[in-house]
């Protein structure tokens, strides 16, 4: 299946070729020594094969870079999952890695759902009618290096273009804000998941039923989605700061991924995310309370984006440069210094959340039915060492968590945290969420105008 994939989506058969001294941005070219055994590899869990052997599996294999000489992705077949509970004995898991380079949250699920059928087919035999692989050879450095000059004379226009776009969008942000049109909303200074991240990872999930969940944000009208699992996320922080001994009267920074594609690059399968920062409230107790204010931060956060441009940060890099962005990253993964600084920052994120919906109807791979799932993310310094996706597919609703092991190294309290989390927020918001539905609004609205028209004929 993956071979026949690799003639059909163009992501899968392209690697990258570096400009010598990183003098300009890389290129994408067709690989000309693709190996689909490379990227395709096989493995089983040992018995018993329970859920604690599984996560650490995928802990091992996420932790692992990829080859950034080859195709950006890997896929690992695992099987022995015999002991997972809520899924039937002999399934096996598939492990998609794909670098964000190449692709975003979007346009991931899209590939997905391209090699998955509706239908519970067998697997389809081998074709023999695929065109033959394009072998592109990589340019030569002469050629690059010329390239590179090029754009370089360009780069100082872009920066300061990109410059004055970023200095006229903070000012009209500032007379927004001084207007009372946009809300301040503090960011965190807290420390919590920040500083250096280790080479280690942990990973976890908890899931949930996306009925009750849809049911939930109506506790407050215009609510999404987005905000109830923001809420949910922050109110099991709470529970796990609280655990340790840490302070939870500073609300821990969320960043938000955010599909930045145009109409016409909608089926695009490329990277185009931009990112916001809002609050996620953590240091509200109560959840209904907390849900009104992630609501009104989420907002202004969306706000902030439409004012300054959803592009504007990969204006900003393609700008700088190869040279420059990679000393950033650079300085900001390995000095102890600057991770010290950026501790003491009123800005930034303590954890990346990012929503990924799932298929909502019955889908097959090779004849088998997809049953459970959930987003693994790259851990960053610029999104702290805490990564938490949201799956929704066939009424669940499934938290994937992907954290540093030095600053989480209790995935399995996490978990509980996140469930204990939900009870709360079930407890706090079933009345008032009962009381909001559409269907009982409009019921309301029925009883209101027979009452006003029966008065009317009284009268």
């Amino acid at each position: 299946m993956y071979q026949e994939a690799i003639h059909e989506i163009p992501m899968l058969r392209r690697r990258l070729v570096h400009v010598p001294g990183d003098l300009d941005l890389p290129y994408w070219i067709e690989d000309p020594s693709m190996d689909i055994e490379f990227h395709v590899r096989h493995m089983a869990l040992p018995k018993p094969g329970d859920w604690r052997q599984f996560y650490i599996q995928l802990s091992r294999l996420h932790s692992r870079g990829l080859d950034l000489t080859r195709p950006l992705w890997e896929v690992y077949i695992i099987e022995g999952l015999n002991n997972l509970d809520g899924i039937n004995p002999g399934s096996f898991a598939v492990m998609l890695k794909l670098h964000h380079a190449a692709v975003d949250g979007d346009s991931m699920q899209r590939i997905l759902m391209t090699m998955h059928d509706f239908e519970a087919k067998p697997p389809r035999p081998p074709r023999n009618d695929l065109p033959p692989l394009i072998r592109e050879e990589a340019p030569g450095k002469l050629p690059l290096v010329l390239k590179a000059y090029q754009n370089s004379l360009q780069r100082p226009f872009k920066l300061a273009k990109t410059a004055r776009k970023m200095v006229r969008s903070q000012r009209r942000i500032n007379e927004a804000m001084k207007d009372g049109e946009l809300p301040e909303v503090p960011l965190s200074g807290s420390d919590d998941f920040k500083g250096k991240i280790s080479p280690h990872r942990v990973i976890t999930a908890a899931d949930f039923d996306f009925k009750e969940f849809k049911q939930l944000r109506h506790a407050l009208p215009g609510a999404t989605i987005n905000d109830l699992a923001i809420n949910l996320i922050a109110g099991a922080l709470r529970l796990y700061l609280a655990s340790r001994g840490d302070a939870t009267d500073q609300a821990l920074t969320a960043q938000i991924p955010v599909n930045i594609r145009t109409e016409s690059q909608r089926n695009e399968t490329n990277n185009q995310i931009a990112t916001i920062d809002i609050s996620s409230c953590s240091n509200i107790a109560d959840p209904l309370e907390r849900l009104r204010a992630i609501y009104q931060a989420s907002k202004t956060g969306k706000q902030i984006l439409e004012i300054t441009g959803k592009a504007i940060n990969e204006e900003m890099a393609d700008a700088l440069g190869p040279q420059v962005t990679k000393v950033i990253f650079s300085v900001m993964e390995n000095s102890a210094q600057l991770n010290s600084l950026l501790k003491r920052q009123p800005m930034g994120p303590n954890f990346a959340f990012s929503n990924m919906p799932g298929p909502p109807i019955p889908v097959y791979l090779c004849g088998a039915e997809y049953t459970w799932g959930i987003g693994l993310g790259p851990l960053m310094p610029s999104s702290g060492g805490l990564f938490i996706t949201a799956n929704s597919s066939m009424n669940r609703f499934i938290f994937g968590v992907t954290a540093c092991r030095n600053m989480m190294p209790d995935p399995e309290f996490f978990q509980q945290c996140m469930r204990d989390s939900f009870a709360e927020i079930k407890d706090s918001l079933n009345e008032t969420a009962a009381a909001n539905a559409p269907d009982n609004r409009s019921r309301k609205k029925r009883g209101s105008k027979t009452a006003a028209l029966q008065g009317n004929s009284r009268g």
